[in-house]
């Protein structure tokens, strides 16, 4: 069985929100969660490799940085492309990727000073640091210098 078969997406109260899934319900994995479910998990294992398994997993997540309607159209797409042909998974990911890149902005709230600092300079750029490249964007204003990581879950920018 290859990975993403099997896998289905729901979420609470919403109904059906990727072909052939039902919503979750309520409580815990309820209104504001995510449940998934598949057929195939790994388990990982502290003294040995992670190890494939057949069964039913049904986990709960709860998004704590974007709402669920937010986020549950690019899981979406995100499973079509898993369980679609295999020659165009990695174009299809190529082109979500270069989508979601371009749709990524600086977040203007994160500026000392919304009224007097002026935007001078707005570039797409990765941070790179030992075995990691972090996209992000780089904002130079009049008097300060920002990146702000586009994973970012820091309440403040890098200054």
């Amino acid at each position: 069985e290859r990975w993403g078969e099997g896998v289905g997406v729901g979420a609470g109260s919403a109904g059906s929100v990727c072909a052939g899934v039902s919503g979750a319900g309520a409580g815990v994995g309820g209104a504001g969660a995510l449940r998934l479910s598949s057929s195939l998990y790994a388990e990982l294992h502290p003294d040995r490799p992670f190890a494939f398994r057949k069964g039913s997993w049904s986990p709960s997540v709860e998004l704590l940085h974007t709402p669920l309607e937010r986020a549950l159209p690019l899981l979406c797409r995100l499973r079509d492309i898993a369980v679609g042909p295999r020659p165009a998974v990695t174009e299809q990911l190529e082109a979500l990727v270069v989508l979601r890149n371009s749709e990524f902005g600086f977040d203007s709230s994160w500026l000392r000073d919304l009224v007097a600092e002026r935007v001078l300079l707005e570039a797409r750029v990765s941070r790179i640091t030992p075995l990691v490249a972090a996209l992000g964007v780089l904002v130079l204003t009049d008097s300060c210098l920002y990146y702000q990581c586009m994973h970012a879950v820091e309440a403040e920018p890098q200054q």
